[in-house]
């Protein structure tokens, strides 16, 4: 579990798996956190997928960044967690 520096500011970022397999990044629905993937985080792993299941700004362990922000924004979020 790691937080991840964004353009929304800190993500928190529960990571499982290893590097060299396959990733697949589990940004929640509104309103919730990374536990809501927790149902489908142990099917992924035992097919072979690395997860990483972030909560998005404003949720659970991450910060409101503090203004409002738009969805190019969360994808661009997105795209630093997974680099």
């Amino acid at each position: 579990m790691t937080s991840v520096p964004t353009i929304l500011g800190p993500l928190y970022v529960d990571e499982r798996g290893s590097p060299d397999q396959p990733v697949a990044l589990l940004w929640p629905s509104l309103f919730t956190d990374h536990k809501m993937w927790r149902g489908q985080v142990p099917a992924l792993h035992a097919s072979g997928w690395r997860t990483l299941a972030l909560d998005p700004p404003g949720h659970g362990r991450s910060p409101y960044p503090g203004r409002g922000f738009t969805m190019e924004e969360c994808a661009d979020a997105a795209v630093q967690v997974l680099d």
